[in-house]
């Protein structure tokens, strides 16, 4: 009998079952790591990787979560810890930008006051920190400001917070008489000609049209 081709083909397989059983063992020893470092548990909001949403489980091989949109992801321990952890849950408050753009002949100051005050009065807005409106860019068609305001950390506050802010930025521009721009483009004939603004909207439908 031939030793060498057995020991060969014991070798190859040696070899295949070391990898076959790599990822195995990394996400052993990671859900170990996971078990003692504690960055969250059964319950919790948090976000891995493009996953976010609420733990089911963890045990020695996965995560279990249940995200937003209501489907089961199972995320290998050995992922979940090399990629960043966001515990929403642990954190009592985050903080939300939202951006909202005015015409140039706006009053800047007048804007930030009128942001502000809507942003305050919207449901959910934390007290303290307080909003925050700071002029951020003069953009093509409007001078952008960054509305910033705190609210409770879950994925549910920081949608339905950020809707709620929304509509009561809109509705105090809309009583102060402040006007959100939309995109527009200045058309120039000849040298010495009239110029006509453009509304980038009219443009694409006479050119579908």
């Amino acid at each position: 009998m031939r030793i060498g081709p057995l020991l060969g083909a014991l070798g190859v397989g040696g070899i295949a079952l070391a990898f076959a059983t790599q990822d195995v063992l990394q996400n052993l020893v990671a859900g170990v790591l996971l078990q003692v470092r504690r960055p969250f548990r059964i319950g919790d909001q948090i976000g891995s990787g493009e996953f976010e949403g609420v733990v089911d489980d963890i045990n020695l091989r996965t995560v279990e979560l249940t995200t937003y949109d209501g489907l089961t992801v199972y995320l290998p321990n050995a992922e979940v810890l090399k990629s960043p952890i966001v515990n929403y849950t642990r954190t009592p408050l985050s903080r939300t930008s939202l951006t909202v753009g005015v015409a140039y002949d706006a009053d800047l100051e007048q804007v930030r006051q009128v942001l502000l005050r809507g942003c305050r009065a919207a449901e959910g807005v934390a007290v303290q920190p307080p909003p925050e409106v700071w002029a951020e860019e003069f953009a093509e068609s409007s001078v952008n400001l960054a509305v910033r305001y705190w609210h409770a950390a879950d994925i549910g506050s920081r949608w339905r917070v950020r809707s709620a802010v929304a509509v009561a930025l809109k509705a105090t521009l809309d009583e102060a008489g402040i006007r959100i721009p939309f995109p527009q483009r200045t058309l120039w004939f000849g040298p010495s000609g009239t110029r006509l603004p453009v509304a980038l909207e009219d443009r694409e439908a006479d050119r579908k049209g």
